[in-house]
């Protein structure tokens, strides 16, 4: 690579492996959580049900945050492997 940059594409492959892995897990684990609050309330509606409702949409909503940001640097990631394709092509 020129001056000196080493890039390899299977590290890149790899860092988008990551981001994939990571936005799956934060998905399932926050669906999870959605998912036995709504079981745990058959039958239940008093006010700390509801306040446990609150509480678990918190965790859900923060759970969720960083997504668009992982989306984000995948598409980097995506962008620096074509520019590398791009490079090999030249070189």
């Amino acid at each position: 690579m020129a001056d000196g940059i080493s890039v390899e594409r299977a590290g890149l492959e790899a860092g988008i492996k990551v981001c994939e892995s990571s936005i799956s897990v934060l998905e399932t684990v926050a669906a999870n959580l959605q998912s036995s609050y709504s079981n745990a309330g058959s039958g239940w509606s008093d006010e700390n049900y509801a306040k446990l409702g609150r509480i678990v949409q918190e965790c859900v909503d923060a759970l969720k945050k960083p997504i668009p940001g992982i989306q984000d640097s995948e598409r980097t990631i995506n962008e620096m492997i074509r520019i590398l394709d791009q490079t090999e092509e030249i070189f």
